[in-house]
Formats: C-alpha cells, sequence, structure tokens
C-alpha cells in the first residue's frame, strides 16, 4: 500500500485545525512531526504527513485519547519511521 502525501492545506481540513495549531500540536508531541519532500529545499521547502498519520491521528482523538497517549505515539512513530530511514 502506498501512502499518499498530505500537505499542510489538506491536513488543515482532514484534522480540522489551522496550520499554526498545528505547528504548536507538533511542538507539543501530540501531533506528529512533518517532513521535508526536498532535503535540499532550505528552511522554507514543502513538508508534509503521510496519509495514514493523519488517518491514525483521527482514530485516536475521536477515540479520545489523552496528551500523553498521544506523546507516546508520535514518539512510536517516529522512532519507526526513524529505523526505515535508516536501513
Amino acid at each position: 500500500m502506498t501512502d499518499r502525501i498530505i500537505r499542510p492545506a489538506e491536513a488543515e481540513k482532514l484534522v480540522g485545525y489551522c496550520d499554526v495549531h498545528i505547528r504548536r500540536l507538533e511542538e507539543a508531541g501530540t501531533f506528529p512531526h512533518r517532513f521535508k519532500l526536498n532535503p535540499d529545499g532550505g528552511p522554507y521547502g514543502a513538508a508534509g504527513w503521510l496519509e495514514s498519520w493523519i488517518a491514525s491521528y483521527n482514530k485516536l482523538i475521536a477515540a479520545g485519547a489523552s496528551a500523553q497517549e498521544l506523546r507516546a505515539w508520535v514518539k512510536r512513530l517516529h522512532s519507526k519511521n526513524d529505523s526505515m530511514a535508516a536501513a
């Protein structure tokens, strides 16, 4: 299965938060961190999330996940993807 890349404008629609609030959640560790689409694109290059990340986030929110549960999920998500990138 291939995951689509969700850009910020679409993510806003899917989760119902503005980009500024999504950035706050990323900083708090309760929302997956976006990744750069072009690592050489500089500080303002295109970025996004995998569609499965957004779908999982929405399921967790709908299930009433606490901030602590969301932080643990984000940590697992990123550690899994970091190990995949290193392989």
